[in-house]
This record gives C-alpha cells, structure tokens and sequence, in this order.
C-alpha cells in the first residue's frame, strides 16, 4: 500500500501491523501440515497436541536460528524509525557495489544506475517482516 503523506507511516504500518494477524489466520496458517507428515498417528492426539497456529510458527522457526529475522515488526513512533529498523537489523553477507554494477541492466538491456542508496536496497532485501515498508519506491498511478 502506498501512504498520501509520510508523516503518516507510523499510522499505517501500526494498522497493517494490528490486522495481520487475523489476515493470516484466515487465509494461510492452517493448524494442520499435510496429512503424509502424520504417518499413522492417532488424530485425536494429533488435534490435542498442534498448536492452532502452525504454519507461521513453523516457518518462522526454520527461519530464525541465531537471530530473529522473521517476526512481527516493532511499532514505529516516526517515519525515520524505517531506515532505523533495516540498519539494526543483522547483516547475513556483504556485498560489493561492484556486482551489483555489473549485472545490472534494465529492460532494454542498457545499465542502470543503481542509485546512492544501493547498499540500503541491499540489506533491505534480507529484512524480514510480515509487514514492512519500502523507501523510494516506484508510485503506482492512482494510489
């Protein structure tokens, strides 16, 4: 979603923050795994013993080993609190500006210029949330 006004963020990531969790109950978090992971258990004990909500708790522990990537975000108090949450966030591996230039080509196959925030779009891209905002993004006509 796009926010009118930057001032605004906070207000909108909070509210995107506050619905996403029964958004997601409805639509993925099934308290199941497929049926070939039970073998031949019981169904009873296997309704007893899930948790409700399997799926997100699942994957987010295969994904958080030594540090929390994936997670609810944090509320935010201001619009720079963003960019804040992205450079605390751990870094996994470097990368060099150079790669990024090289490979770098646009639809028609000549270079792009990759911007003076390229190390920023890098790490954001490992930033992990369930909601998560996006600086200098491309505007979408009418929104």
């Amino acid at each position: 979603m796009q926010v009118p006004e930057t001032d605004a963020f906070p207000r909108y990531h909070d509210l995107a923050t506050r619905t996403l969790g029964p958004l997601l109950a409805l639509s993925t978090n099934s308290p199941f795994l497929p049926a070939d992971c039970y073998a031949d258990a019981d169904p009873e004990r296997v309704v007893e013993g899930t948790h409700h909500e399997l799926r997100i708790a699942a994957f987010e522990q295969s994904m958080n080993r030594a540090c929390e990537k994936v997670r609810v975000p944090a509320d935010l108090e201001d619009p720079a609190d963003i960019v804040d949450h992205v450079v605390a966030d751990d870094t996994y591996a470097p990368f060099l500006e150079e790669w990024v230039a090289e490979e770098a080509t646009d639809h028609d196959g000549g270079p792009v210029d990759i911007g003076s925030c390229w190390e920023f779009d890098y790490k954001r891209g490992t930033f992990w949330r369930w909601v998560r905002g996006v600086v200098c993004g491309d505007a979408v006509a009418g929104a």
